[in-house]
């Protein structure tokens, strides 16, 4: 990657800044590497490098954007970002300046940016070789991965901020057919760190697929439903959306109106966290050049706070919360950091030795047809297994789960005390007193 980002980023502002009122440059490069594994064998081993800028403007009052990865576009760079402005959205902020006060926050890791590519191929061959060792009919697939990126943020206003960072991912899989049955197991992990133990996940592949052994079916039914990590995201969306201030902003979050108001059961705290090191959604500062923060967004089931960029806090007389999100092709909007939702008492095998019937949950499937404001879902059961007396007796299969993420997280059995990470969430075992089950037979 080029030395000179950051003297490159400050020529393209200083071009801007001859036509447009106020500017603000973002430049981006990356460099990424990966193995990928496909029906047990090595099917592919990638690398590919890009570069782009993304400028934003404030002219006569209004904003304009327009992006390239042409380094020799320049002059046409500003000229559609000043076109743009001529029909853009009011401006309701104004850019900021030097950054002072930010956090240090660790999203670089040189283990992960110098990964060979020939070790994280024989990565992949111990984990596929611990799975077939279980299953030898299972058709495992999978993959790891590295990026190394650097962005400059600078503006008009005298903000000037460069920052590296890396990425990791890495995970394995297996498929198996067995007549009519068909069984998809995916684990894995992704943060700003190299880590070696791709073991630990094909050891959870192969616990998972030892417990769809047995195949049991369900009727239609009320129950318990103890919902993993993993499996939480789809009804933590509700909560995401109705929280971000562009939703407020348009006046279609159900929560608009709800600011310190109790919403949730009492043991729900939930923070929107970009301090955290080493996780892909942490940072120092935002896109925009305001300090990232901590906040609470439901503290003890109260509603705490919205998150905001720039251009909606100034639509709702507010300040930016630090979440303006952006890549180099899109001007920013808000988005979460990374999403912690605090861990209860009990141990989550404790909580599961007190499930008389219930539902485990580790994957659901059509999370996107449910209606994400209202917190309606109703998803088919991709990995979930039937609890009796404390114990897991078999897979479901046919199985759909359907419910009110409002109405679930105001129902709340128990939270585990361990939690674990997955991408840029944290979060516990949460088990709710009782979600519509329907299945295609008892």
């Amino acid at each position: 990657m080029s030395d000179k980002a950051g003297e490159i980023a400050q020529r393209i502002l200083e071009q801007a800044r001859k036509k447009a009122d106020a500017a603000e440059v973002l430049y981006d490069e990356a460099e990424s590497a990966g193995v990928r594994f496909q029906d047990n064998q090595l099917k592919a081993v990638s690398g590919s490098s890009s570069s782009g800028v993304g400028l934003r403007v404030i002219h006569r009052g209004r904003l304009g954007f327009s992006c390239t990865n042409d380094p020799n576009g320049v002059d046409q760079l500003v000229a559609n970002a000043l076109d743009s402005a001529g029909f853009g959205q009011e401006a309701r902020f104004q850019f900021p300046g030097a950054v002072a006060g930010a956090a240090t926050v660790k999203v670089y890791d040189a283990a992960a940016a110098e990964l060979p590519m020939e070790r994280a191929v024989e990565m992949m061959k111990g984990a596929v070789a611990r799975v077939l060792e279980y299953c030898p009919e299972a058709h495992c697939g999978g993959g790891v991965g590295r990026e190394f990126g650097r962005s400059v943020l600078c503006n008009s206003a005298g903000l000037h901020h460069e920052e590296p960072s890396t990425h990791f991912a890495m995970g394995v899989s297996a498929f198996l057919v067995r007549g009519e049955s068909f069984l998809w197991v995916d684990e894995g992990e992704d943060s700003c760190r190299f880590s070696a133990d791709l073991m630990r996940h094909a050891d959870k592949v192969v616990e998972w697929m030892r417990l769809s052994e047995r195949e049991v079916k369900l009727g239609a039914e009320e129950m318990p439903v103890l919902f993993t990590p993993n499996a939480l995201d789809f009804l933590l969306a509700t909560f995401e959306t109705n929280t971000n201030g562009k939703a407020v902003q348009k006046g279609a979050s159900v929560l608009a109106k709800r600011l310190g108001e109790r919403v949730l059961d009492p043991r729900v705290t939930l923070w929107d966290d970009p301090l955290v090191d080493y996780r892909p959604g942490s940072m120092a500062v935002d896109d925009e050049g305001v300090p990232a923060r901590r906040k609470p967004i439901f503290e003890n089931g109260v509603l705490k706070e919205f998150i905001y960029d720039l251009q909606t806090a100034g639509h709702q007389g507010a300040q930016s919360t630090g979440n303006g999100v952006r890549g180099y092709s899109s001007a920013p909007s808000p988005g979460n950091a990374n999403v912690r939702l605090a861990g209860g008492s009990k141990p989550r095998r404790e909580i599961l030795s007190g499930l008389k019937r219930g539902l485990l949950i580790e994957a659901a499937l059509g999370a996107g047809q449910s209606n994400v404001l209202a917190g309606a879902f109703s998803v088919n059961v991709e990995l979930g297994f039937l609890v009796e007396n404390g114990e897991i007796v078999g897979r479901v299969k046919d199985c759909m789960l359907a419910g009110n993420a409002f109405d679930a997280f105001n129902h709340i059995r128990d939270l585990s005390a361990e939690t674990e990470w997955h991408g840029s969430a944290e979060l516990p075992y949460v088990c709710f007193d009782s979600l519509s089950v329907a299945g295609r037979g008892g």
